[in-house]
């Protein structure tokens, strides 16, 4: 994939990696689940996490679940779009782990 940063003539060429659509009727499948992985809180560990980030890795899933508490947005982020978006690009370096072989579904937590 090729993206410019906001305010940069300069295009970063990154690896390219492949994906599938829906499978046959009847096919197998496998997913991933992950929940309130907390990070940003004190007893984040960020080595521990990117371990069960390969685990699911290695199960070459075809999609991936997230229940919600991954970036503890209401606690370190400003509730807003921009807060929003500035939670998920610092996870992206966790997560750029991942989405080379799989999707992401993202649950919401209720107020």
């Amino acid at each position: 994939m090729n993206f410019k940063q906001s305010g940069s003539s300069d295009y970063v060429i990154g690896d390219e990696y492949t994906f599938h659509t829906k499978k046959s009727a009847g096919s197998a499948f496998t997913f991933t689940v992950q929940a309130d992985p907390h990070q940003g809180d004190k007893n984040f560990n960020v080595d521990l996490y990117l371990v069960a980030l390969q685990n699911q890795l290695n199960d070459n899933p075809d999609f991936f679940i997230d229940l919600g508490d991954t970036f503890m947005i209401e606690k370190y982020y400003p509730d807003t779009e921009q807060g929003a978006f500035d939670a998920a690009y610092d996870h992206r370096q966790h997560f750029d782990i991942y989405s080379q072989v799989s999707s992401f579904i993202f649950g919401k937590r209720k107020p």
